[in-house]
């Protein structure tokens, strides 16, 4: 309500510092440089550092209530619209807008858990689970293709999360 966002110790819990962001309703995400906003009213995803410093702004995006959140590998941020099911792609040493592809990925109701550099096969480089189904797609951050498995003896995934070498993990029913 305050369009503040407040900043604590990982180890202690100790509040280390706020700041004035993101202002305007929308969804924010975690992101190496600090966090991520996307505005649903200006339509523009903004990225800051931890102590509050606008690093910059993605481009402009057409369906203001789509978006879900931004994601990051090494190289690049990504930007997923559930309504259209598409990913845009922006390059993290300009913010430039680089690839766009649209293409059930998942469902609109895929989970925005975790979205990660985790590689399979050496080229997929994003996960993604369906929040109401046992769906979990493996995502080509390059081009988009996506290959999709079902987890045997659930019902539905509640969470996921992604760990050392590659590992992938998962909450489900």
């Amino acid at each position: 309500g305050l369009n503040e966002v407040h900043t604590f110790s990982a180890g202690t819990g100790v509040p280390i510092q706020r700041f004035g962001a993101v202002a305007g309703p929308g969804i924010s995400s975690e992101i190496d440089a600090g966090l991520a906003h996307y505005n649903n009213e200006s339509r523009v995803a903004t990225l800051y550092s931890t102590s509050g410093h606008v690093l910059g702004t993605l481009a402009a995006a057409n369906n203001a209530l789509g978006y879900s959140s931004v994601f990051e590998n090494g190289t690049h941020y990504f930007l997923y619209n559930a309504a259209t099911t598409a990913m845009r792609r922006f390059r993290k040493s300009d913010l430039g807008l680089d690839f766009t592809w649209t293409n059930p990925i998942l469902s609109n109701t895929y989970l925005q858990w975790d979205v990660t550099t985790a590689n399979r096969a050496g080229q997929f480089q994003m996960v993604l689970a369906d929040r109401f189904s046992n769906r979990i797609s493996f995502v080509n951050a390059l081009n988009g293709g996506a290959q999709q498995y079902s987890l045997s003896g659930v019902s539905s995934i509640t969470g996921l999360a992604t760990g050392h070498a590659n590992g992938v993990y998962t909450s489900v029913t």
